[in-house]
């Protein structure tokens, strides 16, 4: 669907009127809003009569002299008018059986005047809020100076009446639609160059800072905005609430936090500025890149992560993971998100619910189970920025940028639940990586037998994904249908918007593909490798390829990652080619790490000098050892981790796995090739076997005299075995 808001200046002439005509067929257009006609009301019955017959028109003619808004529509569409004034036109209609509403604006070229219209707008938002909403027209005021062609001559400024308007964008939370076309306009009968570069001082969406809660107040004002009614479902009322209370945040930050720096001769906001600094540092992070690509892809990727199904549940098995959720469920699930995480659209932190909780909590647990009740999340809550986050130093290109999804902490926190639900059918992704480390060992040995592993680069995969297939594995895993509708609505109702230098632009919805930084995408990702993992095992059992040597008794094929999948077969061309050809084919229809000690040591200095020096510079005459900021604050250290302790911890963990024979492809191929039958405790080293076992190997006494009931995870483990001091008061 065309829409085309033009400032026509006059339509009395024919020429003119034939203009209009002729570039609205040439686009395509369906829907026409001409602002500013200047046809005076006994004329426009014949002008639209004749040169506009084959279009539907509503006016403001009851409302505005010469008729400011003709708003005509093509035969065939179907609009009704919600509301028309003397500065807009609003009507609701349905695309692809989608309810929406349209305002033609042409406001008044009185800055008072003109706040009438603001007022009216804000009086639609609260009756048409959950309906896609587009506002176009001739606000006849500028959102900001730089799209002045006076700024040179006038500087920075900003009037009152920029000031409303921007107040009245982020109040609606609208987004300002970027600029396409030619770069030259008309004004005063003088060519003006349009085309100017990319500035970044465009409106900023509301932002929650965490210092705010360090306000005594804080609390009060929620309560105050909190405590008036919102109508709606659960869901909505919510959205109401967080929208009417941003108002009061934004004028407790005027009144109170603005200027931080200048207020630092008060010592109690010295926290406060750490604490921005840190909300701050959070999000530049975020903005300016990731340094360490593939390490920066494992931790959103695989963040509770699981792999290969080994069983699917009976449909009556499936049946009780679908239990109602409960309060302190959600609770739980808020209360372990990050406070600083980067927020989703509406600006809001988890550190803003959890602060605020004895007053929000009770409508946000509302919300949730409105979620999992009728399997509908409010558009707004579903909304997502996506920030694009450079591979590389001056990137020019787009596919060098790596798109991050922020989402909000209500759809987070619904999507953790989830995930909650269904994960305890996967098992660990940590496995893979010793597994791994194991079958690649002695690829450089010259008289070995003819042995393939081949890497594929996943990194695409999550923008890709087929929905329809998606759902199709859902299905086949026979989970009940009420939690595939609850994972179905969080991936296809999503509508995107991208941070550019602060400021979001557009608002459109996705087609295909799931959301990096989705709590629920890894999840969504390892069910659909699944069925490419069935494949490999299936035609490799055919004979289509052969196993790798190292893999023929464990019938394994392949491992996947956080971002790559390693395949192995035989060393030879038939079964590279047989392995290639599965992978063509599922393409066309699918559309803790163990550190040697060097790696160690060198992350250990890296973490020493970015302390002392902040960059990686070599420390000299350092007031405090390492061994003694890594001790916990309760014995005079900052609490970081000493990496040689936890390291040890990690390989006392495993080999107390590898003695529990707990269900793992790591576990049974270490006892098939390299224990067998042999009493790990008393076996001699192993001369062949990877830097990790080895390791594991010498540590066999320090498993062995942990107290196995007390001693679990490997936290726990950590605690019992790291050199502890006298603690400190």
């Amino acid at each position: 669907m065309i829409i085309s808001f033009w400032n026509v200046r006059r339509l009395n002439n024919p020429l003119k009127q034939g203009q209009v005509l002729r570039r609205a067929a040439q686009n395509n257009v369906d829907i026409l809003c001409l602002l500013e006609t200047r046809v005076k009301a006994e004329k426009s019955a014949n002008i639209l009569a004749t040169s506009f017959e084959n279009w539907n028109v509503l006016t403001n003619y009851e409302f505005a002299v010469n008729g400011r808004i003709w708003f005509l529509w093509r035969n065939g569409l179907d609009f009704s008018l919600c509301n028309a004034t003397d500065q807009s036109i609003t009507v609701k209609g349905r695309f692809k059986n989608v309810p929406f509403i349209i305002t033609a604006i042409y406001g008044s070229n009185n800055g008072i005047t003109r706040r009438q219209l603001w007022q009216e707008l804000r009086h639609l938002d609260s009756n048409f809020s959950d309906i896609p909403w587009l506002l176009g027209g001739d606000f006849n005021v500028i959102l900001n100076n730089y799209k002045s062609n006076d700024q040179e001559f006038t500087g920075m400024f900003t009037s009152s009446d920029m000031l409303d308007f921007q107040e009245i964008i982020q109040d609606l939370q609208l987004h300002d639609h970027p600029y396409f076309g030619p770069t030259f306009s008309w004004s005063n009968k003088q060519m003006v160059d349009l085309h100017k570069e990319a500035h970044s001082n465009k409106p900023k969406p509301f932002k929650f800072f965490n210092c705010w809660t360090l306000h005594p107040g804080f609390l009060n004002i929620v309560s105050q905005s909190w405590s008036l009614a919102a109508q709606g479902n659960p869901m909505k009322s919510l959205f109401l609430k967080l929208k009417r209370l941003k108002v009061s945040l934004k004028q407790l930050n005027k009144d109170y936090f603005s200027d931080i720096k200048a207020r630092r001769e008060l010592k109690s906001l010295q926290e406060v500025e750490a604490m921005f600094l840190k909300q701050k540092a959070k999000l530049h992070w975020l903005k300016e890149g990731d340094k360490c690509t593939k390490l920066f892809h494992s931790i959103i990727a695989t963040k509770n992560k699981r792999q290969t199904i080994r069983h699917i549940p009976s449909f009556e098995e499936s049946e009780t993971f679908v239990k109602e959720v409960t309060s302190d469920e959600i609770r739980e699930v808020i209360f372990s998100q990050g406070n600083d995480k980067a927020p989703g659209p509406d600006g809001f932190t988890a550190l803003f619910f959890k602060k605020a909780w004895p007053v929000v909590g009770n409508d946000f647990i509302k919300a949730i189970k409105y979620f999992f009740q009728e399997s509908y999340i409010y558009p707004a809550f579903n909304a997502t920025v996506i920030a694009l986050i450079p591979k590389k130093s001056n990137p020019s290109k787009v596919s060098v940028f790596r798109p991050i999804s922020c989402c909000s902490v209500i759809y987070k926190t619904n999507t953790k639940i989830i995930v909650n639900i269904i994960t305890n059918l996967l098992p660990s992704i940590v496995d893979n990586t010793l597994l791994a480390q194991e079958i690649v060992k002695g690829y450089g040995r010259k008289n070995i037998s003819p042995r393939c592993a081949l890497k594929i680069d996943l990194q695409k995969a999550f923008d890709s994904i087929n929905w329809d297939f998606i759902q199709a594995v859902l299905k086949a895993l026979d989970l009940p249908p009420l939690v595939i509708a609850w994972i179905v609505s969080c991936y296809t109702d999503a509508r995107y918007s991208i941070s550019l230098n602060g400021s979001l632009v557009g608002y459109f919805k996705g087609a295909k593909g799931i959301r990096q930084g989705d709590p629920l995408s890894p999840t969504l990702f390892v069910l659909v490798m699944n069925v490419l993992s069935n494949i490999l095992n299936n035609v490799a059992i055919r004979g289509i390829f052969t196993f790798h040597p190292k893999c023929k008794k464990s019938g394994l094929t392949h491992l996947s990652f956080a971002d790559d999948l390693l395949i192995f077969c035989k060393g030879n061309l038939e079964s590279i080619m047989g392995v290639i050809t599965v992978l063509d084919c599922f393409y066309e229809f699918s559309g803790q790490l163990i550190l040697p000690q060097s790696i160690i040591k060198k992350i250990e200095q890296l973490c020493s000098r970015f302390f002392w020096k902040g960059s990686d510079i070599p420390v000299s005459g350092a007031r405090v050892s390492w061994g003694n900021i890594c001790k916990p604050k309760s014995e005079g250290g900052l609490g970081l981790k000493d990496l040689k302790t936890w390291n040890k911890a990690c390989l006392i963990h495993l080999t107390r796995k590898l003695l529990a024979g707990e269900g793992s492809l790591w576990v049974a191929w270490i006892h098939n090739y390299i224990i067998k039958q042999q009493d790990f405790f008393t076996m001699d080293e192993y001369p062949s076997a990877t830097w990790s076992f080895r390791r594991m190997q010498k540590l066999s006494s320090a498993a062995q005299s942990l107290p196995i009931t007390t001693t679990k995870s490997t936290k726990e483990i950590w605690e019992v075995i790291r050199h502890k001091d006298t603690k400190v008061h």
